[in-house]
């Protein structure tokens, strides 16, 4: 019997959630709901075509996740945006030092089934 994968992270703009077969962002509180109200998006697998994992900095002070998603609206990020357009890209989650290695862990799960 195989057992079930469900991977959860929890950012500053949102949360995103990994079960096997989808992506699900779900935005909550003040941060995930600007720019992006409240809800959840779900990405089947198949539709990802890659993930992109922008680690903290001291510099910046925070660090993303975003999915790549044809089709989808994704901000493109000129020299040293990176993070503030993470905030509005609607397939990026940001998140802080403490959070890091949960994203980590989702992001290599992601990969292990791309």
């Amino acid at each position: 019997m195989v057992k079930a994968l469900l991977v959860t992270a929890p950012g500053k703009n949102g949360r995103v959630t990994f079960d096997g077969h989808t992506v699900k962002i779900t935005r909550e509180g003040l941060r995930g709901r600007v720019g992006h109200g409240r809800g959840e998006k779900i990405i089947p697998l198949a539709q990802v075509a890659g993930v992109q994992l922008v680690p903290w900095t001291w510099a910046k002070g925070w660090g993303y996740l975003s999915l790549t998603v044809p089709g989808s609206l994704e901000s493109h990020s000129s020299h040293g945006q990176g993070v503030k357009d993470a905030f509005k890209d609607e397939n990026s989650v940001v998140f802080s030092r403490k959070q890091e290695e949960q994203f980590r862990v989702l992001r290599d799960a992601i990969l292990a089934v791309l």
